[in-house]
């Protein structure tokens, strides 16, 4: 059985081998509008639930799912609710972060931002002008 990452890269690469989104994707990159960048691939990651019975949240992607009505949860680029059962609340099933900044704090932010909540699938995407060195992004701390 393929797991729930194997899914969705399946589902995800559908779209991005299709001319049309691979060229806007390429075409936002080369003029460096990565807005637009951004744009685009919250449209494709969210397209992509449909197929595994979820449903999503993103900027210019409103969920009525839950009880309160949103278009970002948790301030997370993009989250993906299982669409099943009768539920009010519901935890993520995933959660992704868009990042079109070249500086590595902010990479690192999102990054943290997607390992700190409970979901099966915790993505995020950088672009790739960004170029992120090599550092230690984990700390230590002893308790006295």
């Amino acid at each position: 059985m393929d797991s729930i990452a194997q899914l969705w890269f399946a589902a995800f690469m559908e779209p991005v081998k299709a001319h049309e989104a691979s060229t806007t994707l390429r075409e936002t990159m080369q003029t460096g509008v990565l807005g637009h960048w951004t744009q685009a691939l919250t449209s494709i990651v969210v397209n992509t639930f449909t197929e595994l019975g979820w449903r999503g949240a993103a900027r210019g992607h409103r969920s009525n799912l839950l009880p309160v009505s949103r278009s970002e949860y948790l301030a997370l680029d993009v989250v993906a609710f299982e669409i099943a059962g009768n539920r009010r609340r519901r935890y993520p099933v995933g959660v992704f972060e868009l990042e079109n900044s070249t500086t590595d704090d902010l990479v690192a932010y999102s990054l943290g931002k997607v390992l700190c909540v409970r979901a099966s699938l915790r993505l995020c995407f950088v672009t790739a002008r960004t170029q992120v060195k090599e550092r230690n992004w984990c700390g230590t701390s002893q308790m006295r």
